[in-house]
Order: structure tokens, then C-alpha cells, then sequence
């Protein structure tokens, strides 16, 4: 994957997690569980969130690195 669709599938979870966390405190009275359905999606996208940050993007920055070391 390249650096830039690894950047921006970044900036979308890490919306999602922003919107389920601002969602979760103006709606609380859905809960599952005792859990808001918001609280649910944000721990859900944040765990995405940082299995795509080890698994894309870290790879991502690293084949961008190599290419401008070998570039110079």
C-alpha cells in the first residue's frame, strides 16, 4: 500500500473514532450492555485503527524512506 491511501484510511478511522466519542456523549441512553453503541464503535475503530497503523502505514513510511534514501 502506498503512503498516501495508508495516510488517508488513517484519517478515516481516526474520524470514526472522533464522531463515535463526540456521538457517545450526545446520545448516552443507547446503551448494550451498559456500553453506549458509540463507546462500542470507537474501541472497535480504534483497535482498527492501530492494527492498520502496524500493519500499513508504519510499511507505508518505511518503503517512502527507502525510495528517497535511494533516490539520493
Amino acid at each position: 500500500m502506498d503512503k498516501n491511501s495508508a495516510d488517508k484510511i488513517h484519517y478515516i478511522l481516526f474520524a470514526l473514532i472522533v464522531a463515535s466519542w463526540m456521538f457517545g456523549m450526545l446520545l448516552p441512553n443507547l446503551l448494550i450492555a451498559g456500553l453506549s453503541k458509540f463507546a462500542l464503535l470507537g474501541g472497535l475503530t480504534a483497535i482498527g485503527l492501530v492494527g492498520h497503523i502496524f500493519f500499513n502505514v508504519a510499511p507505508a513510511d518505511r518503503a517512502a524512506r527507502d525510495k528517497r534514501n535511494l533516490d539520493n
